[in-house]
């Protein structure tokens, strides 16, 4: 409810508290719509608690129910084992209901999530004095922060508050602190996961048909199948050419091209930058305000790409949200292995379960890693050529190489039910699968994380010694009321993440 609109009352302001030290500053536009931010959030803070808790219920389902024979199960015309339908039919569903409501009743129990700062509840938005001080001292609310949680949108970058926020973070805080979370990155896992889903059922019902009807059934499908990955390819080159107006707008970056929705507050956002660029050294308090804020300029051409290229480089998605997508959404199915427990040969219940598991943990990343790849290649074509191009490079750069791997295994997998050699090229291509999935992901994240690192900074201690940046005192101007580390005002606090 609070990110509904920008309106506050003493009401909102009531549901902040004064404490010592803020969990996360909340940087959003309030242009963004509501449901948007809350699924970002929802992924930010519940994502882990989600993906941990339907996958052990699946585990426990899978041991206790299906290997046991007490949860239903069928086995349709041409399958060799059977198919468990809680798990086709819940575990995605159980996922997104953790994913969206598990914090709403852990409050009910009352468990308080992390302390957030959000500006509409814990700076005063009717009684005008407190509100001034409250903007005034936003130094000392983002100085207080262990970490800022960014809500990014297209229009972001093009605010001149939040643009400020990240600045004055950034000036105090190593960038590993800020978690870049963009909303069109979750909605767009949502979407996926719930196609998923769907397919996962669509699936089902085409193994319950028999005969004619089945085979133009699958063939179908398999067209649709194609068509899906296409549009997938479609909107991740959309994301990679904002990706790409990011980096251009980041090398461009002047603060008087921000947008303020309120220019009355325009000059206090200029003091205040003016001051912080002052307080942290990187100009001379004798300085002109034009001076400082081109050296706030620079800044954001040097600091931001840094702090952003975590959120904006090489994958869409994090690892665990792959295997989210892959174990909840595509392949459902790998929970079906415990079903060959009763009444199967070892051999045939370690082949399906490493198929299942490698295919889940390895070859659905890479095939999905594979399309982002295809996808932000030559994006300065567009019509016919863009549209050739997406087409041959799905089809034959990721679909036709997936299929043959996927081909391959299965053979090796029917082998190896009576040929030993068989079973140890079926272990050898599992281990380089997952080999090649771990130098994927694991190295890129290596170099995320190095290029994550913060510079070293000219403006890292104080200035000219006539004015301090820490010590919990204002800096020693008298014309630099820019409060870095300053406790908070009284009677301003933080937000639960509960009234997020």
């Amino acid at each position: 409810k609070p990110f509904r609109n920008s309106a506050g009352s003493a009401l909102t302001y009531r549901l902040s508290e004064r404490v010592g030290q803020i969990g996360a500053f909340i940087s959003h536009n309030w242009s963004v719509q509501r449901y948007k931010k809350f699924i970002a959030l929802s992924l930010h803070y519940s994502f882990d608690v989600a993906a941990a808790t339907t996958l052990c219920s699946a585990l426990l389902l899978g041991v206790v129910g299906a290997a046991f024979g007490v949860l239903p199960s069928t086995k349709f015309t041409g399958e060799k084992f059977p198919i468990y339908l809680h798990s086709r039919f819940c575990y995605a569903p159980v996922f997104l209901l953790l994913l969206f409501f598990s914090r709403s009743v852990a409050a009910c129990f009352g468990y308080r999530g992390p302390m957030v700062f959000v500006d509409k509840i814990c700076i005063h938005q009717t009684d005008d004095a407190i509100k001034t001080q409250g903007i005034r001292k936003l130094g000392a609310f983002i100085g207080h922060s262990n970490e800022m949680v960014i809500l990014y949108s297209d229009v972001y970058l093009l605010k001149l508050w939040t643009v400020y926020e990240v600045a004055c973070f950034l000036s105090l805080h190593p960038v590993r602190s800020m978690k870049v979370v963009p909303v069109f990155q979750a909605i767009l896992f949502c979407i996926m996961l719930i196609g998923l889903y769907c397919w996962n059922l669509w699936q089902v019902l085409l193994f319950s048909m028999e005969g004619d009807k089945q085979i133009k059934v699958w063939a179908c499908t398999q067209i649709m199948n194609c068509c899906f990955l296409i549009a997938y390819v479609f909107a991740l080159r959309h994301v990679s050419r904002a990706f790409a107006s990011i980096r251009q707008r980041l090398s461009n970056f002047t603060v008087r091209d921000c947008i303020c929705a309120c220019e009355s507050d325009r000059p206090i956002v200029y003091r205040n930058i003016v001051a912080l660029m002052k307080a942290t050294g990187m100009v001379r308090i004798s300085s002109g305000d034009d001076d400082a804020l081109d050296v706030f300029d620079i800044m954001i051409r040097a600091s931001l790409p840094q702090a952003f290229a975590s959120a904006f480089s090489h994958f869409t998605f994090q690892y665990k949200h792959y295997l989210v997508l892959g174990f909840f959404g595509c392949r459902s199915s790998a929970f079906d292995a415990f079903g060959l427990l009763r009444g199967y040969a070892w051999r045939t219940v370690l082949s399906e379960a490493l198929f299942c598991i490698v295919w889940t943990v390895a070859i659905w990343p890479l095939f999905i890693v594979s399309l982002e790849f295809w996808a932000a290649r030559r994006l300065q074509w567009s019509g016919w050529s863009e549209r050739l191009w997406i087409v041959t490079s799905t089809l034959l750069g990721t679909l036709l190489p997936a299929t043959l791997i996927s081909s391959g295994i299965a053979f090796l997998g029917a082998a190896s039910h009576e040929s030993d050699a068989a079973l140890a090229a079926l272990l050898a291509v599992h281990a380089a699968l997952l080999a090649a999935t771990l130098c994927t992901f694991a190295g890129c994240r290596g170099r995320l994380r190095l290029w994550g690192r913060r510079a070293p900074r000219p403006w890292g201690g104080a200035g000219g010694g006539d004015h301090s940046v820490y010590g919990g005192a204002e800096a020693r101007s008298s014309d630099v009321e820019f409060s870095l580390i300053g406790h908070p005002l009284q009677g301003s606090g933080v937000g639960r993440q509960r009234t997020v």
